[in-house]
């Protein structure tokens, strides 16, 4: 994986976001995040995309309506190119 996510829908479609090499990429609904989804499905500091070794992680901070990817609800995942990333209505592709 490259380490870049495209959101594919919801209100932030189109636009681009870097994974960093150190640290995390934090999505929510507060301004706090990197991603900022306002959105009620989405909670205040929903997930966490951040770099380990060579791998990408998403890992859901403990939310409500939880992370999906591949179609599959998890915690945690590793990411892989073409992977599909929801978080509640917005979806995220890297």
């Amino acid at each position: 994986m490259k380490g870049k996510l495209t959101a594919v829908e919801g209100r932030i479609k189109g636009d681009e976001f870097v994974v960093p090499q150190e640290g995390a990429l934090t999505m929510g609904r507060v301004s706090e995040n990197h991603i900022v989804v306002v959105d009620p499905h989405i909670s205040r500091r929903h997930c966490s995309f951040f770099k380990d070794g060579e791998a990408y992680i998403i890992e859901d901070h403990g939310s409500s309506n939880g992370i999906v990817v591949n179609g599959e609800n998890l915690r945690r995942a590793v990411l892989n190119d073409n992977d599909t990333c929801r978080g509640g209505p917005g979806a995220v592709s890297v």
